[in-house]
């Protein structure tokens, strides 16, 4: 597992856990339960596996205006920053938004691996939050 978040993948009825592990994205159903006992625990079931176009280096949940559910912004290892939600139509991924950033600054690289971590400290980018 490279990166994970919780998200409301499917609908906002339900919790989910996406990981991004290398070019595989898998969506995880959570169950909540609570023993005999009282004790409260999360099982994890799979629901979906999504084969991806390059590594993710990092991800982060958000909300469209007027969406049903969250959809995924993932920062991919060539420089992309791409936006998709799940496709209850056809059981896949939509991509809603892509971007190559150019600039040099923005590029991940060996030493600044994680894109994601600019969302939150460069004012102009505020719009992908």
């Amino acid at each position: 597992m490279d990166e994970s978040c919780a998200l409301n993948f499917y609908d906002d009825g339900e919790q989910n856990l996406a990981v991004a592990a290398g070019n595989m994205l898998s969506v995880y159903r959570i169950r909540s339960s609570v023993d005999e006992a009282g004790n409260h625990f999360d099982r994890f079931e799979l629901c979906d596996e999504f084969e991806l176009w390059g590594i993710v280096v990092c991800m982060t949940r958000l909300r469209l205006a007027g969406s049903v559910r969250d959809s995924l912004l993932l920062s991919i290892e060539e420089s992309k920053c791409v936006i998709v939600e799940y496709e209850p139509d056809t059981g896949s991924l939509s991509t809603i938004s892509m971007h190559f950033f150019q600039d040099r600054v923005l590029q991940p690289d060996k030493y600044c691996p994680h894109t994601c971590s600019l969302f939150y400290h460069k004012p102009y980018l505020n719009w992908f939050v």
